[in-house]
């Protein structure tokens, strides 16, 4: 990814500092009719905190929530919906970190130099557990809808093999169990997706170019949303649609420009 080099170059030529890029997420399971969330210590700061870290050079910022979540918890987990992004200055510049929401599907914790404990609380334990305000302020964007979550992916290129590696591990995220390809995509493929959705079944579909923003607006309203503002993504990007798990509503639709960034429109 030279363009990530290119623009801290810029950055620097310019006399602006530059950004820390980091990711994590909102680590949860369910337990009984609740849930619980992953709250972990680091000895380097002594602090307890949602899992995090920062990103390598030229890695998807999705990639590197996933696999600091994995470092930091022993957790695998499927993603849903993009929760939001912390903004703070750390060792004197500044800092993002986005977060999404990540259902634990199995893994085993051990206890390391940069986490040496993990406890499992429910929210509002969690919120008090964690030591910075910024944390909180994901965990309470979080708490405005809890539920599970199954993913429409919809991607802006006529076949997965069109798009770009760093993507399809990106799309992969959210575990698709049926690929639809399309060159075009009729009424009746479009309930086909909405039906397994609304099954429990996540759904990778490619749509033609020129029609994707119609599909996808139409996929909004079908899987019970309303007409998607703004779904313009770069061809070889996506458009992830997340439905409540058992139930025929549109919880969030975030998308993915260039594969690399993320815009949340609810």
């Amino acid at each position: 990814m030279a363009g990530a080099s290119g623009c801290l170059a810029a950055a620097a030529a310019a006399g602006a500092e530059p950004q820390i890029e980091a990711a994590g997420g909102v680590l949860w399971r369910p337990v009984a009719d609740t849930i619980e969330l992953a709250v972990v210590h680091r000895p380097r700061y002594d602090d307890w905190s949602i899992p995090k870290g920062k990103l390598e050079p030229g890695e998807h910022p999705l990639l590197g929530a996933l696999r600091e979540l994995h470092e930091e918890t022993g957790c695998d987990a499927v993603v849903g919906r993009f929760v939001g992004e912390a903004r703070y200055r750390h060792g004197g510049r500044p800092k993002r970190v986005r977060y999404w929401a990540m259902r634990a599907t199995g893994g085993t914790f051990v206890s390391g130099d940069e986490v040496d404990e993990l406890v499992w609380l429910p929210l509002p334990e969690a919120a008090k557990r964690v030591d910075t305000d910024a944390d909180r302020r994901i965990l309470d964007a979080f708490a405005t809808d809890m539920r599970a979550t199954t993913a429409c992916v919809v991607a802006r290129a006529l076949s997965v093999d069109l798009l770009e590696p760093a993507t399809v591990l990106a799309v992969q995220a959210f575990r698709p169990v049926r690929v639809l390809d399309a060159a075009v995509m009729t009424d009746a493929d479009v309930g086909a997706i909405v039906g397994h959705v609304r099954g429990g079944e996540s759904v990778l579909c490619c749509a033609n170019p020129i029609g994707f923003s119609d599909m996808v607006a139409g996929l909004r309203r079908s899987l019970g949303g309303t007409q998607l503002i703004e779904n313009s993504v770069a061809e070889g990007g996506f458009v992830v649609l997340h439905v409540a798990a058992g139930e025929p509503e549109l919880v969030a639709v975030d998308s993915y420009p260039l594969g690399r960034s993320v815009a949340a429109d609810r």
